[in-house]
């Protein structure tokens, strides 16, 4: 089932229309500045992390991997700029439709993994903080991230295998390629959608949910007994509440167009 996606490789489908001014100049400015000043942000969070703190915290282990996360995107993000400028029209080649293809996946899977890493961290620290000290360790979360990392790198393995650059009638594509008529296409086109979906959004979110959820209860039990203050219970729940809405409003919409482009592609939408 060779199906379009859009230009920055989440899953929202267009049809192959002429251009318009939002999707050939709008989008392509916007993104381009999203681009410029997230690469200089993220840029200078990694130098001040690595060159201008000297004892780095565990906390400072996970943003700078995220900051390298977003890095990997944002450096990725013109060529998906142009492709979008142009109407859909790949001009890179096939090598670099996969490397951009993949870089999109890996980020997305690293950001949100790194993400409940976090949350995990800051549940040991505050809920379990009597022996916090076993297992939070600069070195485990070192060896954590990397393990992640390999996670987030061999779930781009689908993106980099089914993405190829399509002509028709002279325009060539950065396209998916699944294939409905063969088995194993289909296969991992379901694949692909499910580790998106459950691995790449509703576990994590579950996961982070519990964590701060738990958290803000463990902070509320420990308020009655009058060692913390209401005002600090109140930031409190605001900061779970802060980070699980954030986290909805940054990857749900992912998913639902991720949803949708399957069920374009499997024909039951």
């Amino acid at each position: 089932m060779t199906t379009p996606t859009n230009a920055v490789d989440i899953g929202v489908t267009e049809s192959m229309t002429s251009p318009n001014v939002i999707k050939a100049l709008v989008l392509p400015i916007a993104y381009g500045l999203v681009c410029a000043v997230g690469l200089i942000g993220n840029g200078l969070v990694i130098y001040i992390i690595q060159f201008k703190i000297r004892e780095k915290s565990l906390t400072d282990i996970y943003v700078t991997n995220l900051a390298i996360a977003d890095f990997i995107f944002l450096a990725m993000l013109p060529f998906w700029i142009i492709d979008l400028a142009a109407n859909d029209r790949w001009l890179f080649g096939r090598a670099m439709c996969k490397l951009a293809s993949a870089s999109t996946h890996i980020h997305m899977y690293a950001s949100v993994l790194l993400l409940t890493a976090m949350a995990v961290d800051r549940f040991i620290a505050v809920v379990c903080y009597i022996n916090s000290r076993k297992y939070r360790t600069k070195q485990r979360a070192v060896v954590g991230c990397g393990i992640l990392w390999a996670i987030a790198t061999c779930m781009s393995v689908v993106p980099h295998q089914f993405r190829e650059v399509i002509t028709f009638n002279g325009i060539s594509r950065c396209t998916w390629t699944f294939d409905d008529q063969r088995a194993t296409d289909r296969f991992w086109y379901l694949t692909h959608f499910l580790f998106r979906s459950v691995i790449g959004f509703v576990l994590p979110f579950l996961i982070i949910a519990v964590c701060y959820i738990w958290i803000a209860v463990f902070l509320k039990a420990r308020k009655t007994s009058g060692r913390l203050t209401s005002q600090r219970q109140d930031k409190a729940t605001i900061m779970v509440l802060v980070v699980i809405g954030l986290f909805l409003v940054c990857w749900l919409p992912n998913q639902i167009s991720n949803f949708i482009f399957v069920g374009q592609g499997m024909g039951f939408i």
